[in-house]
């Protein structure tokens, strides 16, 4: 059966504002479903499948019109199958089973475990859909470009996850003169060390060639006469290009000259920056700059450069400028979310990670002592002919090994049992403060400084279960709260609700969506060409879905089992790079 020409349908979290009720959203990813009378999901051998999201069939009417679905009812997506829901039937959320695996079995970030009810669901995110219109082209490279040209005409898309320091970057840097002075103060100082860049590529030639003179072997004169050209070559090109150095510091200082630092740089002259900004590689050796230098990089250094409230340079200053120097180096909010966080991430590598740890030692020993045991004599004799051929190497060697893990095996107990206590008095700590309210800058030190030894001192068991750093922390609980009740949502700023409702309403890959050309990754998209794309869930920072690097979960329906609206064998496919 041919398939009938469907839009390529975008699936966007709804914006959020204080007071909303998205209790009544009818179509959302994560949470839990509506199943009214239907039971939970399970697999083939009775395990119990995650649920990724329910999309309302009479909001999907509604974006694309009349089309071979049911305008009515809802379609429930588990990590498996695919459950059609009649309408009126599921009123209230399903409770996810006792026995649910976890989250990270189907692709959930290794950092979120389950919500703060205890529950293992993602986060609740209620949707809409867009349908865009995507030129009909043959070629799905071009097919491809056209539908993320015909998205990005409606939504913004972006390239980064949300973290705190995005979120509470502040006001946007003014194109400020001063970010070209700056440039121009970098060039400045590099024209002075130019000399010294020849002097010590000289000296290293002289070196080389000191080296050839008292090589011992032709191996070791054949290295230093290697060296010895690459610096030849090297003096060579620096004395070429230092004219030309000197003439492009020479072009920026003149064209920076005589402008005020706080003044606006026009379009034409930030273009002119940026084409500036671009030339330094071609003197990497005299600017140190070898790679890309984004313009994004000179700003940020720019600004770092100025002086804090408090030095003496800062009140001369003019008042905007200083308004915004203050603005953009406020302290972060904190919340005491990070510190549940912290204390469900011991409690998950205390119940899971230490018992883990201390049993694989003692399989190692255990194996190791059947090894032994094999490698020496046995019987009544055993003392004798060990006196008398002594012990074999690999019986030595075994029991050398024995020893240190049996060592290693006492030291971890005693660790395994501080760690309980760390864990226990850590989760006391956190959970006494209610999560959505303030953290003092004591507060945040008390974090850090258990962080910090829950990462060192208890590395065996939560060395790897936390994050890179606090700051990670933060991350997730910007996450956290954007989906919270209402009064964890309501104590964001809100221009970090107005960032998020503005730039955040896609995932930072591709986009979730129904029909269309899905995201190849591995060829899933290829082998299911003949297929209806049910559904694409892509990896989404804020739905803490990681999907393993970078992946996606692909939902596939033939046209033969859509006109019969057969769900159960609706296809899955995941994939990632």
């Amino acid at each position: 059966m041919k398939l009938v020409p469907l839009p390529t349908v975008v699936i966007s979290r709804r914006s959020r504002h204080p007071g909303d009720d998205w209790a009544k959203a009818r179509s959302w990813l994560g949470g839990a479903p509506r199943l009214g009378r239907m039971p939970w999901p399970r697999d083939k051998n009775g395990r119990s499948l995650h649920f990724f999201a329910q999309l309302d069939l009479a909001e999907l009417y509604a974006a694309i019109g009349p089309s071979p679905f049911p305008d009515a009812g809802s379609l429930a997506f588990f990590s498996g199958t695919v459950a059609y829901v009649p309408e009126g039937q599921a009123l209230s959320p399903t409770a996810p089973p006792s026995d649910l695996p976890p989250l990270s079995e189907v692709g959930g970030a290794s950092h979120y475990h389950r919500n703060l009810q205890g529950e293992r669901l993602f986060p609740c995110w209620p949707v809409k859909f867009t349908a865009v219109d995507v030129p009909v082209v043959d070629d799905p490279d071009e097919r491809g470009k056209a539908q993320h040209a015909a998205i990005s005409e409606r939504f913004v898309r972006r390239q980064y996850n949300l973290s705190a320091k995005i979120a509470f970057d502040g006001p946007p840097i003014p194109r400020w003169w001063r970010i070209a002075q700056h440039f121009a103060d970098h060039l400045t100082d590099r024209r002075e060390h130019a000399g010294k860049v020849q002097a010590d590529a000289q000296r290293m030639l002289d070196w080389c060639q000191a080296q050839l003179a008292s090589a011992k072997s032709p191996e070791e004169a054949k290295k230093a006469q290697a060296s010895i050209e690459m610096y030849r070559k090297k003096l060579a090109a620096l004395e070429r290009q230092k004219p030309q150095f000197l003439a492009f510091v020479a072009e920026v200082l003149e064209w920076t000259g005589g402008h005020e630092a706080w003044a606006l740089m026009s379009e034409p002259d930030w273009q002119k920056l940026v084409a500036f900004r671009a030339r330094q590689p071609e003197f990497g050796d005299f600017t140190q700059y070898w790679g890309d230098p984004g313009i994004e990089e000179l700003t940020r250094k720019a600004f770092d450069a100025l002086p804090g409230d408090g030095a003496p340079q800062f009140a001369s200053l003019p008042a905007d400028v200083q308004t915004l120097i203050r603005a953009k180096r406020a302290p972060r909010p904190k919340w005491w979310h990070s510190a549940w966080l912290m204390a469900d991430q011991l409690r998950e590598a205390a119940e899971v990670n230490a018992p883990r740890v201390v049993e694989k030692l003692q399989s190692e020993i255990d194996a190791e002592g059947t090894k032994l045991r094999r490698a020496s004599p046995g019987g009544a004799l055993a003392p004798i002919w060990s006196m008398i051929g002594g012990k074999s190497d690999e019986a030595k060697k075994l029991e050398a090994s024995l020893a240190a893990k049996e060592a290693k095996l006492t030291e971890l107990t005693t660790l395994a049992s501080a760690f309980q206590s760390f864990m226990r008095e850590t989760g006391a700590w956190a959970q006494s403060r209610d999560p959505w309210t303030s953290m003092t800058a004591e507060d945040w030190d008390d974090l850090s400084a258990r962080f910090k030894r829950g990462k060192q001192e208890f590395e065996a068991f939560a060395g790897w279960q936390l994050p890179y750093s606090p700051e990670s922390l933060e991350d997730m609980t910007i996450v956290a709260l954007l989906s919270a009740e209402e009064r964890g949502y309501a104590s964001l700023p809100g221009t970090v609700r107005n960032l998020v409702n503005r730039e955040y309403l896609l995932p930072a890959g591709d986009c979730h969506q129904m029909f269309g050309l899905g995201t190849d990754v591995q060829g899933a998209v290829w082998e299911h060409e003949n297929d209806y794309l049910l559904l694409q869930l892509n990896y989404d920072d804020l739905m803490h879905w990681s999907f393993g690097d970078n992946g996606v979960y692909h939902f596939w329906i033939t046209p033969e089992d859509l006109q019969k609206r057969n769900w159960a064998q609706v296809a899955m496919t995941v994939e990632c790079h």
